[in-house]
C-alpha cells in the first residue's frame, strides 16, 4: 500500500509516521520518570547487600500508610537525584541515598530485625553494617546540607579509599579471625551500643517525667500564690529548674556519644563487613 502511493503522499505519510514515532517515545521517556528515572533507589531485602557494598549510606525507611512518609517522598527523591559539588568525585560515588519500602513481607521483616525499625519515616545514614540515626530537619534544603557538609565517607571492606591505616589494621585483624570468634565480637560490641542507647533513653524519659511533675507543680503554686513577686519567685525557681535538667540531659547525651564513639572505634561495623563477605549466605 505504501509502494502505491504518489511520491508526494509517500513522503506525507513518512513524516507522520516519524512524528508519531517521535510522541511515542517521548511519551515512553515520560512515563519511564515517573515511575522510576526520578525517584530515589529503591531497596529492598533481595537487592540490599549488593546495592549498599561500599557504599556509605543515606536511607528512608518508609511505608506505602504512612501519612508523613508520603510527605516527605518528592523531597527525598529531589535528594537522591541531586548533584553535589563535592570536591572528592570518589565521595559522590560512594555516598548512596535510597529508600526502603517497610510496608509487608520479607522488606517489612528485615527493616525490624535487621535494623530495628519499627517507627515511620526512619531516616538513617553511614555504614550500613552500623547505621547511625539522622535526627535533623527534614526540609529538602536541611537535608542537602546534612549530605553535603555531614555525610561522610565511610571504610569498607569494598573500598578501602576512605580508610585510616587503624581502620584497614581492624579489617586485616578480623579477616584472620575466626568466624566464631568474629560473631563474638559482633555481638559483644552490639550488646555494648544496645545497653547504651537503652541506658540513655531511660534517663530521658525519667528525665522527662521528672520535668512534666516539676511544671505540675509550678502551676499549682503559681496559681497558689498571693502576689505577682510570688509568682515571678515560682517562675525563676522552675527556670533554674529547668536549667539544671537541660545540663544533665547534654552531660548525659555526651557520655552516651563519647561511649558510641568508642564503640565505633573498635569496628563493630566492619566487623559484620568482614562476616557478611566471609559467610555464603541467602542475599539479604
Amino acid at each position: 500500500l505504501f509502494r502505491s502511493l504518489p511520491p508526494p503522499l509517500r513522503s506525507l505519510f513518512s513524516q507522520v509516521l516519524e512524528l508519531r514515532a517521535m510522541a511515542m517515545a517521548t511519551a515512553w521517556l515520560i512515563l519511564a520518570a515517573i515511575s522510576g528515572w526520578c525517584q530515589a533507589e529503591p531497596l529492598t531485602a533481595t537487592n540490599f547487600r549488593s546495592k549498599v557494598a561500599g557504599k556509605t549510606v543515606f536511607l528512608n525507611f518508609h511505608t506505602d500508610w504512612c501519612g508523613h512518609c508520603k510527605a516527605l517522598k518528592p523531597r527525598w527523591d529531589k535528594l537522591a537525584k541531586a548533584k553535589f559539588p563535592f570536591k572528592d568525585k570518589d565521595v559522590a560515588s560512594n555516598i548512596l541515598i535510597a529508600d526502603i519500602d517497610c510496608s509487608s513481607g520479607d522488606s517489612r521483616d528485615f527493616c525490624l530485625h535487621e535494623y530495628g525499625v519499627d517507627k515511620y519515616p526512619s531516616l538513617k545514614y553511614g555504614s550500613p553494617h552500623d547505621l547511625d540515626d539522622y535526627k535533623g530537619k527534614q526540609e529538602l534544603k536541611d537535608l542537602e546540607s546534612f549530605v553535603l557538609h555531614d555525610l561522610k565517607p565511610v571504610c569498607s571492606v569494598e573500598n578501602q579509599k576512605f580508610c585510616s591505616a587503624d581502620e584497614k589494621e581492624l579489617i586485616s585483624k578480623f579477616q584472620k579471625t575466626s568466624l566464631v570468634g568474629l560473631d563474638d565480637l559482633i555481638e559483644l560490641l552490639a550488646a555494648e551500643k544496645k545497653k547504651v542507647e537503652e541506658e540513655f533513653s531511660a534517663f530521658k524519659d525519667n528525665l522527662l517525667g521528672t520535668l512534666a511533675k516539676g511544671g505540675q507543680q509550678k502551676d499549682k503554686d503559681v496559681a497558689a500564690a498571693a502576689s505577682s513577686d510570688e509568682k515571678k519567685k515560682i517562675e525563676d525557681n522552675f527556670k533554674t529548674f529547668v536549667d539544671g535538667l537541660t545540663a544533665q540531659h547534654d552531660a548525659k547525651d555526651k557520655e552516651k556519644k563519647e561511649a558510641l564513639a568508642a564503640i565505633k572505634t573498635r569496628g563493630l561495623h566492619l566487623a559484620r563487613n568482614v562476616q557478611m563477605n566471609r559467610k555464603p549466605r541467602t542475599e539479604l
